[in-house]
């Protein structure tokens, strides 16, 4: 065989294995993946446009309305432990697009937030269905609003689009992302190469991974059983991963395009930050926060990105429910 005809072939055999491996990738992409975590829920289920919002049941008449949303890959759960001895009106939003972890079978399709302007997929979609639940669902005037994470940016873009509805309200924002904040280390730049090329197939991966190979990355640490129970869930949120991947380059913009007047729209706002974030960039957070004077900042100890997860009573120090 000669050179010439070795190299076509050779080459034409890479081709095909590129081809095929990025035919696979692209499977993993656009999969529709099934709804693995189901879990009771006693109260409302609302499906608004393309997100979940779960108004809990309450024994008396409530005092005080927490509404939470969930950071990257997270689903409504993160938040049912860490409030489920406070007795106040409890409101949890999903992310668009990604599965509910609650019973969907009597679920409500209210006509307020059906509408909504921005793209799925994006900080903006899900905070215009925050705010529509503050302003249709909420039933008192004490409210907290609770973003972890990515979910921190979401609660701040809806002071952004509905500053007059929140002008009163508090904000706690647990490990989150922030204007002109950062991810952790160089993972930017390895999502706009081929990072986030490569996320269908990691987190495919990692769905099938059993949970004493997943306990040993560095994000599990310290660990509980609480986050055993919910970091394998994390890989199966997404109804497609390619969700997954317009999140992270939305998240990345979205640090960038926004400034510190964001904190300026709110009663007040506690940022807890972790010891340790192996996600975000914590100087990067402490810069941000620390440019309001509007902001409370409390760094924790013995906590990681999960503060909640971490040292529950430090969340609920911060908005007088310890």
């Amino acid at each position: 065989m000669s050179t010439t005809v070795f190299g076509l072939l050779s080459l034409t055999v890479l081709a095909v294995a590129v081809y095929c491996l990025h035919a696979f990738r692209n499977y993993w992409a656009r999969k529709d993946l099934d709804r693995v975590y189901v879990v009771p829920f006693d109260g409302n289920i609302f499906n608004v446009g393309r997100s979940v919002v779960a108004k809990r049941a309450t024994k008396l008449p409530p005092q005080e309305t927490i509404v939470c949303i969930p950071g990257y890959l997270e689903d409504m759960r993160y938040f049912t432990d860490l409030y489920k001895d406070s007795d106040v009106e409890l409101i949890l939003v999903n992310c668009a697009d990604y599965h509910s972890p609650f019973p969907m079978s009597k679920a409500i399709a209210p006509s307020w937030g059906q509408e909504n302007p921005y793209k799925p997929s994006t900080i903006q979609y899900d905070a215009y269905v925050v705010a529509e639940a503050v302003a249709n669902i909420a039933s008192t005037p004490k409210v907290t609003l609770h973003g972890h994470s990515r979910g921190g940016a979401v609660m701040l873009d809806a002071g952004k689009q509905r500053p007059e509805l929140m002008r009163e309200v508090k904000l706690l924002l647990e490990a989150p992302v922030l204007p002109q904040g950062k991810m952790k280390g160089n993972t930017e730049k390895q999502f706009k190469r081929v990072g986030a090329y490569s996320l269908p197939l990691l987190y495919a991966y990692f769905r099938h991974l059993p949970v004493k190979i997943l306990v040993k990355t560095p994000l599990m640490h310290p660990l509980t059983d609480l986050k055993k129970e919910l970091f394998p869930g994390f890989f199966c949120a997404p109804k497609r991963y390619s969700v997954a991947i317009k999140n992270v380059y939305d998240l990345i913009d979205w640090q960038k395009i926004n400034t510190f007047d964001l904190y300026d729209n709110f009663k007040s706002i506690d940022v807890l930050i972790g010891e340790r974030d192996y996600v975000l960039c914590r100087r990067s957070m402490l810069a941000s926060a620390n440019s309001s004077s509007n902001v409370k900042i409390t760094e924790t100890q013995g906590t990681n990105h999960f503060i909640a997860l971490d040292n529950p009573r430090a969340i609920l120090e911060a908005i007088d429910l310890a």
